[in-house]
């Protein structure tokens, strides 16, 4: 079945905007204090959504065995520092550098694509697709990982928010 491409809403937008590319530049990508990965682990085993860490050159064959037969969810990407670092990188670089896309689907749910390009050579340095509705608590998880506390409190708000217009929306 092909699928096309929607527009992804402004307040999306601006949530991917304000709790992933924020403080990423402003606070997290120089932070060398330890992330803790137990929030990520919790949100993939309540959602069933496979976070996966692994080496460059098998990004792509390894989304293709998971398009196959694998979870709905799944974020694959390269691995680096830590699960919440990375993760945290890879969803900012695919934010920042249009690799984003809605798809517009005839049923629910509504899925989100993430896509990067490789640091170096051919290939992809994250791929991933999330329903829509599981965006706000993705980026909770995220900043529950993180070793700067200070983000905590605004990106539970806003993403309230967002699951709020999520559910109504999508």
């Amino acid at each position: 079945m092909h699928e096309e491409i929607d527009p992804i809403p402004d307040e999306m937008i601006l949530i991917l905007y304000r709790q992933i590319l924020v403080p990423w530049e402003t606070l997290l990508k120089s932070h060398t204090g330890k992330w803790d990965a137990d929030p990520l682990r919790t949100l993939a085993a309540r959602y069933e959504l496979l976070i996966e860490s692994i080496e460059q050159e098998h990004v792509a064959s390894r989304v293709e065995q998971i398009r196959g037969n694998g979870p709905q969810d799944y974020l694959v990407f390269v691995r680096g520092k830590s699960l919440g670092f990375d993760l945290f990188r890879h969803v900012r670089n695919a934010v920042a550098h249009t690799g984003i896309s809605l798809l517009k689907r005839t049923r629910k749910p509504t899925l989100l694509n993430f896509q990067s390009p490789a640091y170096r050579g051919p290939g992809f340095a994250f791929i991933g697709q999330l329903r829509t509705e599981r965006l706000s608590p993705l980026v909770e998880a995220l900043a529950a990982s993180s070793p700067a506390s200070s983000i905590s409190g605004p990106t539970r708000q806003s993403t309230r928010t967002l699951r709020d217009k999520t559910a109504q929306r999508w």
